[in-house]
C-alpha cells in the first residue's frame, strides 16, 4: 500500500475541509472520486480522517501543548494540517513508528509548505513524539 499517497489525500481533505468548511467525510468522498486511488489507499485515508474527526481536540491539544510560541490557529493552514495528520498517526496508528510519521510529515511540508515548513513541522512533531511516545523513540534510536 502506498501510505504516502493516502497521506496526500488526507492533507487535501483537511485543507478543503478547513478552507471551505466542508465535512471531512464528504470531502474525502469527493477526493476519492476524483483521484480513484487503490482501495487500500482510500481505506487508510479514511482511517486517518476518522481518527482526526473523532480525536481532533486531543490532537490539537497535543500540538498546542508543545508549541508554546505558536497558537495553532496562527499556524499556516498547510503546516497545521500536516501536523494534525502526523499526530493522528503517532497517537492512533500503532503500526506507524513515530520516526516514520515525522519523516513523512517533513516530506509533505517540504512539498506543500514554504521554505521553513519542514523545520517547523519537524520541531513540533519531535516534541509531540518525545512527550507521547518517548519510549518508542528511544528504541528506534
Amino acid at each position: 500500500m502506498k501510505r504516502r499517497e493516502a497521506r496526500e489525500l488526507v492533507l487535501r481533505v483537511l485543507y478543503q475541509s478547513e478552507i471551505g468548511e466542508f465535512d471531512m467525510q464528504a470531502s474525502l468522498g469527493q477526493v476519492v472520486a476524483e483521484t480513484r486511488p487503490a482501495e487500500q489507499v482510500s481505506a487508510y485515508a479514511a482511517f486517518v480522517i476518522g481518527n482526526i474527526k473523532e480525536h481532533g481536540k486531543e490532537i490539537d491539544a497535543a500540538i498546542s501543548d508543545v508549541s508554546k510560541h505558536w497558537r495553532i490557529e496562527r499556524m499556516a493552514v498547510t503546516d497545521r494540517n500536516i501536523l494534525r495528520l502526523a499526530v493522528a498517526e503517532m497517537l492512533f496508528s500503532a503500526d506507524v513508528p513515530p520516526r516514520v510519521a515525522i519523516d513523512e510529515a517533513i516530506e509533505l511540508a517540504k512539498k506543500y509548505g514554504d521554505e521553513s515548513s519542514g523545520r517547523f513541522v519537524n520541531g513540533i512533531l519531535d516534541a509531540v513524539a518525545r512527550k507521547h511516545r518517548g519510549a518508542e523513540l528511544s528504541r528506534e534510536g
